[in-house]
């Protein structure tokens, strides 16, 4: 498991996630053709970038410039499905990528904010796993809305 000794280091970790993130709905709002399910996707990537604003503020409260971080490690070690997002896929099997993301990255969050040692650093953790619950929630929302039938 990854360690955080500082705050910048939670802060980079996590813009590059966002930046990823972002970029997986940009490429599922691609590949579904129902223009309902693209919208959803493209507003979840927006909600993707005002986090990244967010994350980039703090770096830079604390002093630090902001250079785009590298996420090929992420696409390669995370989620290696991401070069199997086609054009023409399901719209159920886009929502349920999506959700398994933002599940993964919910656990991810609350998991390392349980293990803070400082205050501040499980603060931003939870902060973090916030943001994420509510993606979560928001897109299964959404799928329940256009799959009523199924469970998530």
């Amino acid at each position: 498991m990854i360690e955080f000794h500082t705050i910048e280091d939670i802060l980079k970790f996590a813009l590059a996630r966002v930046i990823f993130s972002e970029k997986i709905y940009r490429r599922l709002a691609d590949s579904v053709e129902n223009t309902a399910a693209q919208a959803i996707f493209l507003a979840l990537a927006q909600a993707e970038e005002r986090q990244r604003r967010k994350i980039e503020m703090e770096l830079y409260k604390i002093g630090l410039t902001v250079s785009e971080p590298d996420v090929s490690q992420l696409e390669k070690e995370e989620w290696p499905e991401w070069k199997f997002l086609a054009k023409r896929m399901l719209i159920q099997d886009a929502f349920e990528l999506a959700i398994q993301r933002q599940r993964e990255s919910f656990h991810l969050f609350a998991e390392w904010m349980g293990k803070a040692d400082k205050p501040e650093i499980a603060d931003i953790f939870f902060q973090l796993s916030q943001e994420e619950m509510r993606h979560l929630l928001q897109l299964e929302k959404e799928y329940k809305s256009i799959f009523p039938e199924r469970a998530v």
